[in-house]
Parts: C-alpha cells; structure tokens; sequence
C-alpha cells in the first residue's frame, strides 16, 4: 500500500468509525509513520488531503502516544507521536492544534532519557511546513529546560505507571497571560492563541448553561 492509498484510508476510517482511534486507525497510522523518518521524500504536500476528522484524530493520537510512551516505557511511541504531528502539518497547517502536543510529547521523551535535542531536531528537518519546524526546533533542547515546561503550556502530569497522562492546568487568567508572556511568538500568533483561548472559554460557558 503506498503512502496515498494509506492517507485515503485513514480518511475513510475516520469518517465511518464513531471511535476516533480505532484498531484499524492506529494501525494505519503506525504504518504511514514508521515510513517517514526511512524517506522524507513521502512528505509531498500533494499526498497529503486529509479531512477534518482525520486531522483531529491524528492530533489525538499524538497526545495519546505521548502518556503511553511512558505508560508503556516505550520510546517507539514518541517516534509514531511526532511523525503524526508532521503528517498533519503538511497537509493542514494550524500550529495551535500542536505545540501543546509538542510539549507533551517533549516532556515524555525527558522521562526516557531520550536524546530530545537531535529528536526533535531531525523531526524538524522532515517537515516541510517551515512554521512547524520553527516549532520542533524550539523543541530541541535537553531534558529538563525552564523554557518549555508543561506548565508553559497549561498541562500537568497526572497519575503514575499504568494511570500516567497529561490534565489541563490552566485558568483564562492563566492562559491569557501565557499567550501574552510566550517568548518567540509573533504579535500575530499571540493574537490568534488569545482569541482560540476566549472561544474555548465561551464554549465552556455555553455548555454549562444548556
């Protein structure tokens, strides 16, 4: 199956599967994945028409892949996390929807003793969206830097062993100021950052009051 028949595939399976990460998704996935890093020439923007549901997925997965490589003490599972993030961005760019990946996956790779300077760095060279690699370089840096703690990102750990994941920790006050106080970002990109961060909050209220 070439890398055009796995896209249209998980397409496919994200639309007609009510469960975003099904058996067959994830499989798919690992599949796409694990062909990146071998050949960077599959990274041709064309390849890459993926829907909503399939783009959403793919940030899910991600996020998952982050709590169960430590989970499961497996640095296999940073590699098909990243390699996801960089299949989403060259076919749909929207870097809000993947730095709080970015930082999950980064402090998981931290707890494996991975390499996170030349990980993200070689992540960022497979991409070919320039403001996703902007984004993984700022990544790669040693374990443990200030910069880019969690709480930066309004994440916190949660549980331990096979209970390990990442929680929301952040109020609007909080999240305002982050946005606000980032290093690195434009005056363009704060102002996107705030206003998702205010439409999230209004669609909090929303719900709350039905």
């Amino acid at each position: 199956m070439n890398v055009a028949e796995l896209v249209e595939r998980l397409n496919t399976e994200a639309v007609t599967n009510q469960r975003p990460l099904s058996p067959v998704f994830q499989t798919l996935v690992e599949q796409l994945c694990w062909e990146l890093p071998g050949d960077p020439g599959l990274l041709a923007a064309e390849l890459f028409h993926l829907n909503r549901e399939a783009h959403n997925a793919l940030i899910a997965y991600a996020w998952v892949c982050a709590a169960e490589a430590v989970r499961q003490n497996s640095t296999d599972r940073i590699l098909t996390g990243l390699a996801a993030l960089v299949v989403i961005e060259n076919g749909d760019i929207d870097i809000r929807d993947t730095v709080r990946s970015l930082a999950s996956l980064f402090h998981s790779a931290s707890l494996l003793a991975m390499n996170t300077v030349d990980l993200f760095g070689s992540y960022a060279r497979l991409s070919r969206s320039s403001i996703l690699a902007a984004r993984f370089r700022e990544f790669s840096l040693p374990p443990g830097s200030s910069s880019i703690a969690l709480r930066h990102f309004g994440l916190r750990v949660s549980g331990k062993g096979k209970s390990f994941g990442y929680r929301d920790d952040e109020s609007l006050a909080r999240a305002l100021r982050r946005y606000v106080t980032a290093p690195n970002l434009s005056l363009r990109q704060r102002f996107w950052f705030i206003v998702m961060v205010l439409l999230q909050e209004k669609e909090k209220w929303q719900f709350w009051r039905r």
